[in-house]
């Protein structure tokens, strides 16, 4: 008896090896046919470097930016095809960027630094209008998330190919076309805005954090979690959509705990007919403040915002924060803030990612600032400042100190670092 059952137990173990084995020559199988049909190799040290586009009389071109200020141009290009929006790899190892240098619609292109290469790695006449891989911090190199006809979709660089995350489709929320699940989910998503201005991944790449453009020229900021849940008839589906704020202009950016400092811009809310009982007084909508810089956490109460920095003056906002790489900080442009939806920026000013931070918040630099970046060091940001007819580079100490010019005479804008922080082995 005790063989038989030994002997039972044994085959078990075989069985369970046997289909280990199997999963694990399948995966393997997948990633040599990936390889098969894109051989992307090489290596280099890309510590320091910043990408970034030269704006020319025509076009732009994607370049990077050496601690020298000299620059490395993006090969295969030419005039006067526009490059923008380049971004990194989350490993520093390429970078993509999108272009109209296919004569044509603006397609994600792959730039390899180790081999000074690039190459189209998206095909199709609908243009793409934003990528993103992840926070600093992010290793998943596989898919990034691209916004392509208003909708937001996940993209496979090896194999070129996308597939729709929002809104949702019904293979992925786990309902059917049959019945009425699937219209309400697609009724909601046209409630709260006509198209996607951008998305990026929040958490683990379980929930996305993104930013709706409103047929009146509002936009939306929502979050949606990937992850199924179990509803009242205990079948897994996805949640509706959390709406987290609305504003004539939203900007925001995310850390790798998950967590979003937003700026706000003509603060304002998705349905003025029926605004929140808590902002109405005497019978009319009360705006508790015009423009600032708030934060949450999705993981918590994505509609819990707390005030970073606020302003009740309708002509003074923020715009662009970034968190720093450790998430201790974040930077963001103070300035101008015009009926018209123009920014124009008076200095940029650091202070703690915290609620109430802004009363911490310093002068980092004055100047007609148009973008900052933190070196992924985190002591360390670059910013782009209009210089009269040109936008050059400039370099400088997270408080401000040991401003160093990198470029000059010409225009430079959408710079990134490196995230890379050790040399590749």
């Amino acid at each position: 008896m005790q063989a038989q059952t030994k002997g039972m137990k044994l085959r078990q173990i075989n069985a369970v090896i046997l289909l280990f084995s199997i999963a694990i020559m399948y995966f393997a199988f997948q990633k040599f046919q990936e390889f098969i049909q894109d051989p992307d190799t090489g290596s280099r040290d890309t510590r320091g470097l910043l990408l970034a586009t030269e704006i020319l009389d025509e076009g732009a071109h994607a370049m990077l930016i050496k601690e020298d200020g000299t620059t490395e141009p993006c090969p295969n290009y030419k005039a006067p095809s526009t490059d923008k929006v380049p971004v990194w790899r989350p490993d520093g190892q390429r970078a993509f960027f999108l272009s109209d240098r296919q004569e044509g619609a603006f397609l994600i292109h792959r730039w390899n630094v180790a081999k000074d290469s690039s190459e189209a790695r998206s095909a199709g006449t609908r243009s793409v209008t934003n990528i993103y891989w992840g926070p600093f911090g992010e290793t998943k190199n596989e898919e990034a998330l691209v916004t392509v006809g208003g909708f937001v979709l996940s993209y496979n660089p090896r194999l070129g190919t996308t597939t729709q995350i929002l809104p949702p489709v019904a293979k992925v929320r786990g309902t059917n076309d049959e019945g009425g699940n699937t219209d309400q989910f697609q009724v909601l998503y046209q409630r709260l805005g006509s198209s996607f201005k951008e998305a990026k991944w929040a958490g683990n790449h379980d929930e996305i954090a993104a930013v709706m453009n409103t047929e009146d020229g509002r936009e939306v900021m929502i979050i949606q979690s990937l992850s199924p849940k179990k509803d009242s008839l205990g079948n897994m589906s996805l949640t509706p959509p959390q709406v987290i704020t609305a504003a004539k202009r939203i900007d925001f950016d995310i850390d790798i705990k998950g967590r979003v400092a937003v700026a706000i811009l003509g603060f304002d809310v998705v349905d003025k007919e029926n605004p929140p009982p808590e902002l109405v007084k005497n019978g009319k909508f009360v705006k508790p403040y015009e423009n600032g810089i708030v934060m949450f956490d999705p993981s918590q109460d994505p509609a819990t915002l707390q005030p970073i920095v606020l302003s009740n003056v309708a002509e003074l906002g923020f715009d662009r924060p970034k968190i720093s790489p450790d998430g201790s900080s974040v930077i963001a442009l103070v300035g101008k803030w015009s009926n018209d939806s123009q920014f124009a920026t008076e200095a940029l000013i650091g202070m703690p990612f915290a609620a109430g931070g802004g009363s911490q918040a310093a002068p980092i630099y004055k100047g007609n600032v148009v973008e900052a970046v933190w070196h992924p060091g985190g002591r360390k940001v670059a910013i782009v400042q209009r210089d009269g007819r040109t936008s050059n580079i400039y370099t400088m100490d997270a408080d401000g100190q040991n401003i160093k010019q990198l470029t000059n005479g010409k225009s430079f804008g959408s710079i990134s670092y490196s995230p890379q922080v050790v040399a590749p082995k």
